[in-house]
């Protein structure tokens, strides 16, 4: 059978488009625990630069995401009661 006759054309289209969506916005979101987890030494604080360095290179460029990027890490460290590093 083709992929016309089961429709699986357009759901896998679908698909790659919600993932295409959502990665980066988790990519992001994942910030948080890690600095975290870097505060209290759990993950050596040089991993960080490695697997954010894009994230980093953006929210420096754009003072929104920096201000964004900012509150929610304050957010994390509070609900955590984990000190500034």
């Amino acid at each position: 059978m083709s992929d016309e006759a089961t429709g699986k054309s357009g759901k896998t289209w679908r698909y790659a488009a919600l993932a295409l969506a959502v990665l980066p916005l988790l990519y992001w979101l994942s910030l948080g625990p890690t600095v975290v987890l870097a505060a209290r030494h759990v993950i050596p604080e040089g991993a960080l630069g490695n697997f954010y360095g894009p994230l980093n290179w953006v929210t420096h460029r754009v003072k929104f995401m920096n201000d964004l990027g900012g509150s929610y890490m304050e957010l994390w460290l509070d609900m955590t009661n984990t000190p500034l590093p």
